[in-house]
């Protein structure tokens, strides 16, 4: 075969792998900006959007007095035989996907009335729910008009302790590599451990089972530092009384989550839980936490 035909056909496999390439740099790129199918805000008015969120509040209130009526007893049940222990009772809170991104719109709200916009960080977020999954999405700033998605799987472990399996992260409709998780998680695992040490310092505990705003953003920022280090956290829950800054913590005991909807079964704390909760807050490493307590 004449030297110009092997030149020929070497040029036609340099083209065709140049055409291929730009194909699928094109291609990957509509993935990146595509909005994905689940991202979709529902379209409801004021009216219905304020009546979804407060069916989320009336459910969270419901919850925490139930609690707290059983953190009574509890304390009860250590000055009487006939009293019974809290750990007796569960409560379940059922939310739909509409009531749970309601909530954190208005949420969102009394946040920035405080000093902290979530806006700052991302815009339009949303929560999606689909079988065994979690999914945590919205416009990111430092990303420009990419559609960013965190899609977790979250369980109790056999010890009873909080697992958020950390199964994606997406831009668009297109999964990114690890590699390309590694520099923005670690820079956000450095934001929140220099946050951490001054509410450390300031989290309290009060006498009725209830702990202050610092306790409850420090204990949020260690779970999520957890997640980002996939290993299991603390299975607790916060229940916010709207008309002070406190909440009063629950064990979470059962998470099922399907389409659209998720519940969440948990239980009050004991007085040894709570006390080793404040010292899980205050200082991580010095304490097993509460599935140890609950053993």
């Amino acid at each position: 075969m004449k030297p110009s035909r092997w030149f020929k056909r070497i040029l036609w496999v340099l083209a065709l792998s140049m055409v291929g390439s730009a194909i699928l740099f094109f291609w990957s790129l509509q993935r990146l900006h595509a909005t994905p199918d689940w991202y979709r805000p529902q379209q409801v008015n004021p009216e219905q959007k304020q009546a979804a969120a407060n069916r989320a509040f009336d459910k969270i209130l419901e919850a925490r007095d139930w609690a707290m009526h059983q953190q009574v007893r509890a304390a009860a049940s250590r000055f009487s035989a006939t009293a019974k222990s809290a750990e007796e009772g569960t409560v379940t809170l059922n939310f739909t996907q509409e009531e749970l991104n309601a909530f954190l719109d208005k949420w969102s709200v009394m946040l920035k009335q405080r000093g902290r916009d979530v806006n700052d960080y991302v815009q339009d977020p949303m929560i999606v729910l689909q079988p065994d999954r979690l999914i945590f999405a919205g416009q990111v700033r430092e990303v420009g008009d990419f559609i960013a998605s965190l899609h977790m799987v979250p369980m109790l472990d056999q010890q009873g302790n909080l697992l958020m399996k950390l199964k994606s992260l997406q831009s668009g409709n297109f999964p990114l590599p690890r590699l390309m998780w590694a520099r923005p998680i670690n820079k956000l695992k450095r934001v929140l451990q220099d946050r951490l040490p001054p509410l450390r310092q300031e989290a309290q505990l009060f006498p009725d089972g209830t702990v202050n705003e610092a306790a409850v953003r420090a204990a949020a920022e260690l779970i999520l530092l957890d997640v980002l280090n996939e290993k299991p956290s603390e299975p607790v829950l916060f229940l916010p009384l709207l008309d002070k800054p406190v909440a009063v913590p629950v064990r979470v005991v059962a998470i099922n989550v399907t389409d659209q909807n998720i519940s969440i079964t948990a239980q009050p704390l004991t007085g040894e839980q709570l006390q080793k909760l404040i010292q899980w807050i205050r200082k991580p490493a010095a304490t097993t936490g509460l599935t140890a307590a609950a053993n």
